[in-house]
């Protein structure tokens, strides 16, 4: 029977144990980038219309 390999007190299997943390945000998002890319496409009329000035608010009547 082999024996198997087994960590050290003082090893990890993590490169970074940062990324565990809740306030964590990576550099970029690896296998993303058709996500991110329609969402923007989606985005760009509603922030276009933000930004140019001539936007309204609907307020229903019931409130």
């Amino acid at each position: 029977m082999r024996q198997r390999e087994t960590l050290r007190y003082d090893q990890t299997f993590f490169r970074d144990r940062e990324v565990f943390k809740f306030t964590y945000t990576p550099n970029e998002l690896h296998h993303r980038d058709t996500q991110i890319h329609e969402l923007a496409l989606l985005a760009r009329p509603v922030l276009t219309v933000l930004t140019s000035g001539h936007s309204a608010a609907y307020i229903p009547s019931s409130l």
